[in-house]
């Protein structure tokens, strides 16, 4: 590359191979805070070269978009403080809510949640302390993915696969959240077992229906059978993560109903809507402590070290009760047994639909192979 800058210029695009070398072999060897050096200096170095409208820059862009929010998981789920390197990474609202220095505190007035420095409690009682609103512990990285989106969807309203990108930004704030919430109760006036943060964080209310409204506009607009199912499916989904269980009933019906008035077979569409018992949803959420989370393509073949066996009942809201350990394969530990009840305590899963009606079943077993 210095060879390269040195003959041709510091911009030349001869550099863009060598940088994906570079950012390919140090993801490889989890050195994310190498990666994201790379993966900003090749985001710069197009934005130096080509045209706004470049197929290539675009494709970029996006690639880049997507990195922050690998790289926001990293660092807010996978303790990867490396990739907090730059300046507005390290200080103001989001850092200090990434290391655990605000308490949460549900106003009596508004009912909305604002979080407070645990040191201002902990100082004068005669000063009033600085007080947060969620708006503002957004994190850079997904600031930095959302504009991009953003700028993308106003010539692109109805870009799916955009929209999607989208919805990702918002679960992992609101899952950031949820789980400073939950490890916070001391000094807080919100119960740990609560789920009040969609009603009380206006971010969260606001990037909730602005999605849904985005999907649903797809899905009502859509003249093939199949793919205005599928997005009503979106909408249906993104209810359930939400706790939103009426809509999404009501959203599988029409889901359901559509692919009926193009002819398909009530066994047909069921079984479109339920294509298997235990489906993570939405299709394009990514929850921890999966490939998806991890990024971990689908065709890749990884090695995996064990199983474990598990039984539950699904109910009409997506959410799994009566979750038991049924077996697992030698050597499995406690911990990856703990983490995998985790997940299912918190995930949606898509209900079983039969003639348009959501039902619940009972006694799903499933067997979840792990690695680590």
């Amino acid at each position: 590359m210095h060879i390269q800058r040195v003959n041709e210029g510091l911009f030349t695009l001869n550099q863009v191979e060598v940088i994906n070398e570079l950012i390919d072999g140090y993801e490889r060897a989890r050195n994310f805070p190498e990666a994201d050096k790379y993966h900003e200096y090749l985001y710069y170095l197009l934005v130096q070269n080509l045209e706004p409208d470049d197929e290539r820059l675009q494709a970029a862009t996006l690639e880049y978009a997507d990195w922050n929010l690998e790289a926001f998981r990293r660092m807010i789920f996978h303790g990867e403080e490396g990739l907090a390197l730059s300046s507005n990474l390290q200080s103001g609202p989001a850092a200090m809510l990434r290391r655990g220095e605000l308490i949460p505190i549900e106003s009596d007035l508004s009912g909305e949640i604002q979080f407070v420095p645990r040191a201002a409690l902990q100082g004068s009682a005669s000063m009033a302390p600085q007080m947060y609103r969620a708006e503002q512990l957004f994190d850079p990285r997904l600031n930095q993915a959302e504009d991009i989106l953003d700028k993308f969807l106003e010539s692109r309203p109805n870009d799916l696969a955009l929209l999607e990108r989208k919805a990702n930004i918002i679960q992992l704030f609101r899952t950031q959240l949820e789980e400073f919430v939950s490890s916070n109760v001391i000094g807080s006036n919100i119960s740990a077992s609560s789920n009040r943060l969609t009603r009380s964080v206006t971010a969260l209310r606001r990037g909730y229906t602005e999605s849904r409204d985005s999907f649903l506009a797809i899905a009502e607009a859509e003249e093939n059978p199949e793919t205005a199912a599928a997005a009503y499916l979106d909408v249906a989904d993104w209810d359930l993560l939400f706790d939103r269980p009426q809509r999404a009933t009501e959203n599988y019906k029409k889901a359901w109903e559509t692919l009926r008035g193009a002819g398909y077979s009530s066994e047909a569409a069921d079984n479109f809507l339920s294509p298997e018992p235990a489906l993570f949803v939405p299709a394009y959420i990514a929850y921890k402590d999966t490939r998806q989370f991890q990024d971990i393509k689908g065709d890749l073949d990884i090695p995996y070290i064990g199983y474990i066996d598990v039984s539950f009942d699904k109910r009409k809201n997506g959410s799994l009760r009566d979750i038991s350990i049924e077996s697992a394969s030698e050597n499995t530990g406690h911990r990856i047994e703990t983490r995998l009840l985790g997940l299912l305590r918190k995930v949606k899963i898509r209900p079983y639909v039969e003639n348009g009606e959501t039902q619940e079943l009972k006694d799903i077993k499933v067997r979840y192979y792990y690695s680590y």
